[in-house]
């Protein structure tokens, strides 16, 4: 076979064009591989940053557990514990650097607390971890619920229709069927006109037994400020309450309906004002309670009312003012009422169906004026009943007269728990009505979530 000449050069040529072809590859591979690997260390760090954020979020849980239990320990009133929660608890950028240096970097963690708006005891905490130049962001939410330090011990209601602390005086056809007790002799106590009676015992107590009235709650300041809400003539109008708030007036004019939807918990509303014009009804919708707390002025004109169609334990009102509270010609409150210091006037038809607490000194039932199953509490007050009126329930008092016709039918309250009830009331100098419960603050917690910045 023959060989071709300069054979040898052909070789040397493909042998550089091999070198040249792998050499132009790994070329353009290398950029390749370098962004590959550029991208796996972000990837690490960007993951690096999200394990800093939940460390120092952790730390930082931690912590304000046992802050939340050391003011738990330090105060002695649920609105105590609340307004110093918010003082200790709330801060901006806390830095949290106890890691290792990544390639001469120190990792850190910034977080903030901040209190949810609108709540007394819900908060936030943020927390961004940064990694050389990445950084991630979660949140978590938290809650803190005071539990009672000490309990009363029960206060049980004595089997009697009326109790009075001086005197009890009974007019011409006045019936009370029950028992009836004075702290005062009975002798010296009661009166009976023609025709009146008591079909119970008469007994005389001991002053410890009389019930005090429950400390008038100091109103909230710290929620949200919120429109009036006017509703006008023959409107209806529905308000969802997703949050406790104040309001500086309520005004429905007449035939108008307002329906506040407080949703699936207790919802609290602080107002200076409430006025509901004739026909007016106010309803209360939903799972939860409503506390309505009434600073200056509340009036309600003939044929309203409110909470006509809930449950008596889901409404409890509150007022501060001074003026006189009247609600005759067929106003109907289906609730419990806490008068702080002003007098009392039902009439014509006008009922409340829950309780009636007051440190004001007169309630006065007039002309067929009908209370059903309830605590009328009024040991500042002579309460007054004429002209046909009937209290079904328990009336205890500094002095009760009950006019021509009229009767007191001893029952039991259907409001038996809540802020204005006999769960809430105990006897005046009465030792050892206290007794500790043993609780702690209950802490909750909601799952973690990545927040995008």
């Amino acid at each position: 076979m023959k060989r071709l000449k300069h054979e040898h050069g052909f070789a040397l040529v493909g042998v550089l064009l091999v070198i040249v072809l792998v050499t132009t590859i790994g070329l353009a591979l290398m950029p390749l591989a370098n962004n590959s690997l550029k991208s796996s260390q972000m990837n690490e760090e960007h993951q690096s940053a999200f394990y800093i954020a939940e460390a120092g979020m952790n730390m930082k849980m931690a912590e304000i557990e046992e802050q939340i239990y050391g003011v738990y320990e330090d105060t002695s009133s649920e609105l105590d514990f609340y307004n110093k929660l918010a003082s200790e608890l709330v801060i901006t950028d806390y830095r949290y650097d106890e890691f290792e240096k990544v390639k001469n970097v120190k990792p850190f963690a910034l977080i903030d607390v901040k209190k949810v708006e609108g709540t007394k005891n819900q908060f936030e905490i943020i927390s961004t971890g940064h990694s050389n130049k990445q950084s991630r962001t979660i949140s978590l939410s938290f809650s803190a619920d005071w539990e009672e330090k000490f309990k009363k011990i029960p206060y049980e209601l004595p089997d009697l229709a009326v109790f009075v602390k001086n005197n009890l005086e009974l007019d011409n056809n006045a019936t009370i069927k029950g028992n009836v007790g004075t702290l005062k002799s009975v002798e010296q106590s009661i009166y009976l006109g023609n025709n009146a009676k008591i079909t119970g015992n008469k007994v005389e107590k001991e002053k410890e037994s009389f019930p005090e009235l429950p400390e008038f709650p100091v109103y909230p300041d710290d929620f949200p400020k919120e429109p009036n809400i006017v509703v006008k003539k023959n409107n209806k109008e529905k308000y969802e309450i997703n949050y406790s708030q104040l309001i500086s007036e309520i005004h429905l004019s007449n035939n108008s309906t307002l329906t506040f939807d407080v949703g699936k918990s207790d919802k609290e509303i602080v107002v200076n004002q409430l006025h509901v014009g004739n026909n007016g009804k106010i309803h209360v919708k939903g799972k939860g309670k409503l506390t309505i707390y009434i600073k200056d002025e509340m009036s309600f004109d003939n044929n309203s009312a409110l909470n006509d169609n809930g449950e008596l334990n889901d409404l409890n009102v509150f007022y501060q003012g001074n003026n006189r509270v009247e609600f005759s010609n067929n106003v109907i409150i289906n609730g419990s009422l806490y008068a702080k210091s002003a007098n009392i006037i039902l009439s014509n038809n006008g009922g409340i169906y829950g309780n009636i607490f007051t440190g004001g000194a007169h309630v006065t039932f007039e002309n067929n004026s009908l209370n059903n199953s309830q605590l009328i509490l009024a040991p500042n007050a002579q309460v007054t009943l004429s002209n046909n009126s009937k209290v079904k329930g328990r009336v205890f008092a500094k002095n009760t007269i009950l006019g021509n016709n009229s009767s007191i039918i001893f029952d039991t309250p259907l409001v038996i728990d809540g802020p204005i009830s006999a769960e809430n009331l105990g006897a005046s100098d009465r030792e050892d009505s206290l007794v500790e419960t043993g609780a702690t603050p209950t802490v909750k917690k909601t799952p973690v979530r990545e927040v995008e910045k």
